[in-house]
C-alpha cells in the first residue's frame, strides 16, 4: 500500500474509534464511520469488505501497536522486579494514552466479531508476555499460577484505576503510580 492509503485507513481507524466510544461497535455503521472520517463511503470499501473486516482489522492493528508499546524498553538481562515494573508501567501509559482503544477491546471481546483468527493472533503477540511472567516463577519471585490469571489480575487492575482516575478527571501522581505498582506486586510475588 502506498503512503497515501495508511493515512486514508488511519483516517478510517480513528475516526471508527470514535464514533465506537460514543455509540459503541453495534451502532457504528459503515455510513457514519464515512462521514466521521469526511470520505466517501465508497471509498471505505475500497479498503475495507464491510464493517466486520474494518473492526477485525482494527482489532489487529490496535493490538499490534498495544504489544509494541508494552515491550519498549524490557531488558531481560535486569533483574526480574525491575524489568517487570518497565512492562507494568508501559501497561499504565498505554491504557491512559490509548483509552478509546481500550474501550474498543471490550466491546470487541465480548462481541461476535471476536473470533479463533483474532484470538490466535492476540495470543501469539502475547507470547513475550508469558516468558516474561515463566521467567518470574521460574526464579521464584511471583506466584506459579495460571498466566492468564496473571495477566487478568494486572491488566484488571491497571483497567480500572486508569477508569477512575479518568471519571474523576484527576491525574495519577507519580506517589499514586509507586503506591498501586506496591499493591500490584504485593499481590503477585511469591
Amino acid at each position: 500500500m502506498k503512503i497515501k492509503d495508511d493515512k486514508k485507513i488511519d483516517i478510517i481507524f480513528n475516526a471508527t474509534l470514535d464514533l465506537i466510544e460514543q455509540r459503541g461497535i453495534s451502532g457504528v455503521s459503515i455510513d457514519l464511520i464515512a462521514k466521521k472520517s469526511k470520505l466517501a463511503t465508497g471509498t471505505i470499501y475500497i479498503y475495507f469488505q464491510n464493517k466486520d473486516d474494518l473492526i477485525n482489522r482494527l482489532y489487529l492493528h490496535t493490538k499490534k501497536s498495544f504489544y509494541q508499546s508494552l515491550y519498549q524498553g524490557y531488558d531481560e538481562k535486569e533483574p526480574f522486579k525491575k524489568s517487570f515494573k518497565k512492562i507494568w508501567l508501559n501497561l499504565l501509559s498505554i491504557m491512559q494514552l490509548n483509552y478509546k482503544e481500550n474501550i474498543f477491546h471490550d466491546q470487541y471481546y465480548h462481541s461476535q466479531y471476536s473470533n479463533e483468527e483474532s484470538k490466535n493472533i492476540s495470543n501469539q503477540m502475547m507470547l513475550p508476555l508469558i516468558n516474561i511472567l515463566e521467567r518470574g516463577k521460574n526464579e521464584a519471585i511471583i506466584k506459579d499460577t495460571d498466566n492468564l490469571l496473571i495477566c487478568a489480575y494486572i491488566y484488571g487492575c491497571i483497567k480500572e484505576v486508569v477508569k477512575l482516575a479518568s471519571f474523576s478527571n484527576n491525574d495519577l501522581s507519580n506517589q499514586m503510580i509507586e503506591d498501586y505498582f506496591t499493591l500490584c506486586w504485593d499481590g503477585l510475588k511469591s
